[in-house]
């Protein structure tokens, strides 16, 4: 984990966690998304998550591992953690916790939203897959090319499961993809549009 602290962090700043993409590493994520210029600005810190070599061996953040994407397991509770150690190291406010990543960042960004919605209140997927496209190495790459086509219904019922039996309001959620990706297909956009429609998702939410 890598923390960037504004020279003037306010009293109850809010928080950004960020997730680098495979190959990357906290710190050159940090050196090359920009989220720290903005920080300075607008007062608020950033959190950058980092996976290492032990976990996966391209450091991509295992979004399609069950084990690391499930609620209280693997790699998502080490992420929800690192927020609480914000709140409690630097005083943010946990009501103003938002998520970015790219790439696999970004996959792993939609698991933080469905696994997180009480932690989380707005997020944005940049260049990511869906929450629940995939559960192992194989059906993940077919996740990123040429995309997974399934019924709204079933999306959305992907996320709901992650924290089953919460009532409480859904994090506001950006997309973010480009049609020239070689990795992730601009298609994959769709199907995680369709899961926040499908779920009800309320005007302003995207």
């Amino acid at each position: 984990m890598y923390v960037y602290r504004p020279a003037a962090l306010p009293a109850k700043a809010p928080v950004v966690v960020a997730l680098h993409g495979c190959t990357q590493s906290a710190q050159v994520y940090s050196a090359n998304a920009g989220l720290n210029t903005f920080a300075e600005r607008h007062g608020f810190l950033v959190v950058y998550a980092e996976t290492t070599t032990a976990n996966n061996a391209n450091k991509c953040f295992n979004w399609f591992q069950p084990g690391d994407t499930r609620r209280g397991q693997g790699e998502a509770a080490s992420i929800r953690q690192m927020v609480a150690h914000a709140a409690t190291a630097y005083g943010t406010d946990t009501g103003r916790v938002q998520v970015t990543g790219l790439s696999a960042g970004g996959a792993m960004t939609s698991v933080m939203l469905a696994a997180y919605p009480d932690v989380f209140a707005a997020g944005a997927v940049v260049a990511g897959i869906p929450y629940g496209c995939g559960t192992d190495v194989v059906s993940a790459f077919g996740c990123m090319s040429p995309g997974v086509d399934r019924t709204p219904a079933a999306w959305a019922q992907a996320v709901r499961d992650a924290h089953p039996g919460y009532a409480g309001p859904w994090p506001r959620v950006g997309i973010w993809h480009g049609v020239a990706g070689r990795v992730a297909e601009s298609t994959t956009s769709f199907p995680l549009t369709v899961e926040l429609h499908a779920m009800g998702c309320p005007a302003g939410c995207l």
